[in-house]
């Protein structure tokens, strides 16, 4: 035979379960509608008229949830909305919001997130580059590095060209003017290498 104690608990589970189904929007049956005129007789299930219970300390709260102490702690430190009294109704409804996948349970930290967004940006930077640079490509509009070598090798050919006969023919040019006269000839040395230096790129191919 149940007791008075054990009956009360029958009753309360079943007023528990008729509220879910209450939120969720299903239809009582009539046994349930029963159920809750009789509660709402005796004042068991009007929220106004009855408060919410509230845990005597964390492991009473934990008991309630049907869950250890560390995951009531590792919660507080992982989210920012978790109830901040031990208000056991809060924390059900809290509960189902994490466990269930709900929307409203805000990490502590976003420092994660933003390094996963970064690697993300950073990725999509390098696919952008690498999608700009095929493009490129298709268009004949990339220089391979193959070209650019050879570019400077023939550049530095005529670059030493130019210096070596500019050292030779130099000192020849110079003998024997006054120092008025090396200043106009150094000049005209200067722009005649600047002339063949450029004729010499244009015929190298490395200028138009």
């Amino acid at each position: 035979m149940l007791t008075t104690a054990q009956i009360g608990q029958i009753t309360q589970a079943n007023i528990a379960n008729i509220l879910k189904k209450l939120k969720e929007g299903k239809t009582l049956t009539a046994v349930e509608s029963r159920l809750v005129q009789e509660a709402k007789d005796t004042d068991s299930i009007t929220e106004e008229r009855q408060p919410s219970k509230s845990a005597k300390n964390l492991e009473e709260l934990a008991d309630c949830l049907a869950i250890t102490t560390r995951t009531l702690r590792r919660w507080k430190k992982k989210y920012t909305d978790y109830p901040k009294n031990r208000n056991i109704e809060a924390w059900v409804l809290f509960k189902e919001k994490v466990s269930g996948g709900g929307s409203g349970a805000a990490p502590a930290s976003s420092a994660v997130a933003k390094r996963k967004q970064m690697a993300d940006a950073k990725k999509s930077e390098k696919q952008v580059e690498k999608l700009e640079l095929e493009i490129a490509k298709t268009k004949g509009d990339l220089i391979s590095r193959a070209e650019v070598r050879e570019a400077g090798q023939k550049l530095g050919l005529v670059v030493h060209a130019a210096f070596s006969r500019l050292a030779r023919d130099f000192a020849a040019r110079l003998e024997g003017k006054n120092p008025a006269e090396r200043q106009v000839e150094i000049v005209k040395v200067l722009s005649e290498v600047q002339i063949d230096m450029k004729e010499e790129l244009e015929n190298a191919g490395i200028i138009k």
